[in-house]
């Protein structure tokens, strides 16, 4: 016979539900947890293994199950939501994103002083009152890429997968995931959170949400790159691409903006064409970020940016679900959710004995044959 454990605690099983967003008919469905109402009024007592399957339905540690009081969880950055856009407090998706992250940037920071590496002189040595179109030249320097660099890429993908392989050769370590900690049962909705940076000046992180158009990804990169120019660990919905009143936000918008269609460039193509498809091709970006270089300088009203934003999002809504069910290769995908840098670092620290397959394992959310074939043919 099971023996049943009393010594949990039905507050934190509460709190628990609360904070996955769960309510008890949706656990109560499951197997295992019929009994869940009883539980939490102590009517009658669980078993630990249905306790474990609780946890685990719950995303949380089971011993948290015996706490006195629910853990203070605090994220290790600031978020800015936009005013059209708010919610109470952070979702536990973002919560377990950013700390998956930061759990990453810890260990690579303590590794990289350990082999002696330097700090990056670029990381904060821009404020909000620097002037937007030096730190936008800057940012070419940093990267290493000419101005006019979208001449050369042919579309929107490949100018993604460009700007990744030279923010990561810059020493950024960027992180592409639409799931929570590879977990494809939870995806990450873009209204929630499009992106955030862990400011650090020997590991700096940044993590876009790629269940976002291409063109998306590619501004929500470059604005939180611009954060890791500030010094500023902060993360943003980007609700329709307007920030927030913070001017940390507003300064990382423009340097963005800046960097991906130069306004001279663009005022220029203007003259020739007011078509935002057209713009889009050659720039290599949204027509919504063109769209509101065009609303910054008057071309157009507001009225006008908003009408194209919801025309812009039911088009991507449909392609989207179109094409829910095709899947893309694991190795490829695994390496945009982890880094390639990042990876090479992992792997650097198990062939020089200065970490466990098993830690290494834990910290690219992957097993033993997956680990071995993406170390050799993927990075």
């Amino acid at each position: 016979m099971s023996i049943r454990v009393t010594t949990y605690n039905p507050a934190i099983m509460s709190w628990a539900l609360t904070r996955a967003d769960k309510n008890i008919d949706q656990l109560q469905s499951k197997q295992g947890l019929e009994k869940l109402p009883e539980w939490l009024s102590q009517q009658r007592a669980p078993t630990l293994k249905q306790l474990e399957k609780f946890a685990k339905a719950v995303y949380v540690p089971l011993g948290y199950l015996f706490l006195p009081e629910p853990p203070v969880e605090e994220l290790p950055l600031t978020f800015f939501r936009s005013a059209q856009n708010p919610r109470q407090r952070p979702s536990l998706s973002l919560y377990q994103t950013v700390q998956k992250l930061k759990q990453r940037q810890d260990w690579l920071v303590d590794f990289k002083k350990d082999q002696g590496h330097d700090a990056l002189d670029f990381v904060g040595a821009f404020t909000t009152n620097s002037n937007v179109h030096t730190a936008a030249q800057n940012l070419y320097n940093i990267l290493k890429i000419p101005r006019a660099w979208y001449w050369e890429i042919p579309n929107r993908e490949a100018s993604l997968k460009y700007l990744i392989e030279k923010v990561e050769a810059a020493g950024i370590f960027t992180t592409f995931s639409g799931v929570v900690n590879a977990n494809n049962k939870r995806p990450i909705d873009r209204n929630e959170f499009r992106g955030f940076a862990l400011v650090n000046e020997y590991a700096p992180f940044v993590f876009v949400n790629s269940n976002d158009a291409k063109s998306a990804q590619i501004f929500t990169l470059m604005h939180e790159v611009a954060h890791i120019l500030v010094g500023a660990s902060t993360g943003t919905d980007l609700y329709r691409l307007l920030p927030t009143e913070d001017p940390i936000e507003q300064f990382c918008d423009d340097v963005a903006s800046e960097f991906l269609v130069p306004t001279d460039e663009f005022v220029a193509s203007w003259q020739q064409t007011e078509n935002f498809n057209s713009l889009s091709r050659k720039f290599k970006v949204s027509t919504l970020l063109l769209a509101k270089k065009a609303m910054r300088f008057e071309l157009i009203s507001i009225e006008r940016y908003l009408e194209h934003y919801r025309e812009v999002m039911a088009y991507w809504q449909t392609v989207k679900n179109s094409s829910e069910s095709t899947s893309g290769n694991y190795y490829y995908t695994k390496v945009r959710r982890v880094g390639a840098q990042f990876a090479r670092y992992v792997d650097s620290a198990v062939k020089s004995d200065q970490l466990l397959y098993r830690d290494a394992y834990q910290l690219l959310n992957m097993k033993g044959d997956s680990y071995q074939r993406l170390v050799t043919e993927f990075i």
